[in-house]
């Protein structure tokens, strides 16, 4: 997981469908208010290819694990805060009072369902609920929200939360979690932990399989690299490849980054070679 520097599009159509997300939220608002069940239509879908494109903010990866959405692993807009039902850390719903102080589930962040705030890419194993490959241990978000404290219940209380998911796009991953050069990641925090564990981050033997192959991909191309520079060759390929784990662009950068910044400790000298 990774730092995710959102750029709004500006064309016509961005603009276009963010104005009827706004009205379709303020409908919602309209009808919980009024007492019915606010229902959510496809309309948060609309903009799945700008969030899904290989050549966007999230480069066609999964926003949490950072795999590579295809064909064959479609993949979800998924709401970082559930739309609907709402379940703790260990799946259990959450409920809140009515007027009559009488346990009811809570709503789900409804006023939220078409913010694009609101709306990651997610692979199939981050975002539904699944065992296959981790294991036989349930992983998988879905409707798992689990907050310190209470959640909000009304439009706006949400900034006064407290999530124990991290949302790449809000915040840096790198405060809470760090990886090794066997691709396991391990937690600084809570809401690293918590990350970590309904994911599976590190349960999913093929993705810290793909971390570890990450890590030790940049780990030679920055021995090649030193080399070139070196013997004075052409370092293009291997600065390419480098730098675009610094954007992010390729799957498991979190890894790479490390293998890169590893190398730096251990090697300062390449950062005179760059100079020369």
């Amino acid at each position: 997981m990774i730092k995710i520097n959102f750029i709004e599009p500006e064309t016509a159509e961005w603009i276009n469908w963010k104005e009827r997300c706004d009205t379709a939220c303020k409908q919602l608002i309209v009808e919980a208010k009024g007492g019915a069940s606010p229902v959510v239509t496809n309309l948060y879908k609309e903009q799945k290819a700008h969030l899904f494109g290989t050549n966007n903010n999230f480069y066609g990866k999964c926003a949490y694990c950072e795999t590579l959405i295809t064909s064959n692993q479609p993949g979800d807009v998924e709401h970082y805060r559930p739309k609907g039902r709402i379940t703790d850390a260990k799946n259990k719903q959450i409920l809140i009072q009515d007027a009559a102080g009488h346990d009811i589930p809570h709503p789900g962040y409804y006023w939220l369902a078409y913010a694009h705030t609101n709306l990651l890419p997610g692979c199939n194993d981050c975002n539904r609920p699944s065992s296959g490959n981790s294991g036989g241990t349930l992983i998988g978000k879905w409707d798992q929200f689990p907050v310190i404290g209470d959640h909000a219940i009304t439009p706006g209380n949400e900034i006064y939360e407290d999530p124990l998911i991290i949302n790449p796009v809000s915040e840096d991953p790198d405060d809470h979690l760090e990886v090794d050069n066997l691709g396991l990641l391990s937690h600084k925090t809570v809401k690293g932990e918590t990350t970590i564990n309904i994911f599976g981050l590190n349960l999913r033997q093929s993705l810290v399989e793909e971390r570890k192959r990450a890590y030790n991909s940049i780990k030679d191309k920055s021995k090649l690299l030193l080399i070139a520079l070196t013997m004075e060759a052409d370092p293009t390929e291997y600065i390419d490849e480098i730098e675009n784990v610094k954007k992010g662009k390729l799957p498991y950068s979190m890894a790479g980054r490390k293998a890169w910044k590893d190398f730096l400790t251990k090697n300062p000298r390449i950062v005179q070679l760059f100079n020369q």
